[in-house]
């Protein structure tokens, strides 16, 4: 089975990567209709969910002051799962990202600021 490995790392080596072969990267949402018709993420989806958020949560800072971001805090009641962080500056600049799920797995776009309330 080691030939398979070997034939994914020739292929990344030669066309830049693993984005392309693990498919489109980048902050575009999936259309409605891609949309799977899950009422409630499994718990082993929240759980991913939750660990990636708390690494990228701990390595960004506030677009607007530049403080480190908070501890992420996850709602999973139904899709799409929503993340909210804050920032540990003076203002507490709220930041936050919609996690949905598409045909090819689940969609993580970035942190953005969220609107003023």
């Amino acid at each position: 089975m080691e030939w398979l490995f070997s034939q994914w790392m020739f292929t990344a080596a030669v066309f830049g990567g693993a984005d392309v072969l693990l498919g489109p990267v980048g902050d575009v949402p999936p259309a409605a209709d891609e949309q799977l018709d899950h009422p409630r993420p499994t718990s082993a989806e929240s759980w991913l969910i939750e660990t990636a958020y708390n690494f990228i949560a701990a390595d960004l800072t506030c677009g607007k002051c530049g403080a480190l971001l908070g501890r992420p805090r996850v709602l999973a009641r139904s899709w799409p799962v929503r993340i909210t962080v804050r920032c540990t500056g003076i203002r507490r600049h709220r930041h936050r990202a919609d996690v949905r799920r598409t045909a090819d797995g689940l969609w993580t776009p970035g942190f953005s600021r969220a609107a003023s309330a």
